[in-house]
């Protein structure tokens, strides 16, 4: 029983070891339920628990080679949308206990390094959101997401594919982490940063086609979840509330 508790908090990041299960070998939804349920515990809340979640990937699944770089970082929910890149050389690395000594994050050079998908797939409209830290001194041409354009500049300001772009005050830290939620949904769309709704703009009309993850920007991903419409009020916070007791990330 010691053993089998032992591997279940392994698989759900709860140990401050990391080990070949949250970094080399890609962690299926299925296979956290069953390992919760056979220690008797209570499944842990996850973007799945919404019912418009369409992929869900997070750092601690990421399956690396022995350098610690990301070969592929695998989609735990239904669609198998995995992120890859086939160079070598343009893989993020794994830093492993970055968050509360616990879970890892990846890390993107803004040089080279980016993750592509050739499944992910969803009309308008369409919520990203996402555990990432940014450093300053980032250029406005870096996109955050590719499919479509997430792009954020030095002086706070945010873009929505070809938008206006949009301050984003002070809720949006350099050097920090902070949790990012996306309603890409035409002239609606809406950019929130650590619960905080933006002033909306128009994100146009593309839609979420080959997403590309961190193209050329500088920074750190903890995790992502990718949902088939806008989230509500509720939802968004039901995803900012748990990401930052998950993370100890202490946001307001």
């Amino acid at each position: 029983m010691r053993i089998l508790l032992a591997l279940l908090l392994t698989c759900l990041g709860l140990s401050a070891q990391t080990n070949g299960l949250s970094t080399g070998q890609p962690l299926s939804t299925g296979m956290l339920l069953t390992s919760v349920a056979a220690a008797g515990g209570t499944t842990p809340w996850s973007p799945t628990n919404l019912a418009n979640c369409i992929g869900w990937w997070t750092a601690d699944s990421a399956q690396t080679n022995t350098s610690g770089l990301v070969t592929n970082l695998p989609d735990l929910w239904f669609n198998g949308w995995n992120f890859t890149n086939s160079d070598a050389g343009g893989r993020p690395r794994i830093t492993n206990g970055v968050l509360n000594s616990v879970h890892s994050a990846m890390y993107f050079d803004g040089v080279d390094d980016v993750l592509y998908s050739t499944g992910t797939g969803t009309a308008q409209p369409f919520n990203l959101s996402m555990v990432i830290f940014l450093p300053t001194g980032e250029g406005k041409d870096h996109d955050i997401w590719r499919g479509p354009y997430v792009r954020w500049s030095s002086d706070s300001r945010w873009l929505l594919n070809s938008g206006a772009w949009l301050f984003g005050g002070t809720n949006t830290s350099t050097n920090a982490w902070f949790i990012l939620s996306v309603d890409v949904s035409g002239s609606s769309s809406i950019i929130s940063t650590n619960n905080v709704v933006m002033s909306g703009g128009n994100a146009g009309t593309g839609s979420a086609t080959n997403c590309i993850l961190m193209y050329y920007q500088k920074g750190y991903v903890a995790e992502i979840a990718f949902f088939s419409n806008t989230n509500s009020a509720a939802n968004r916070t039901q995803v900012y509330s748990n990401w930052n007791q998950k993370y100890a990330l202490g946001l307001p």
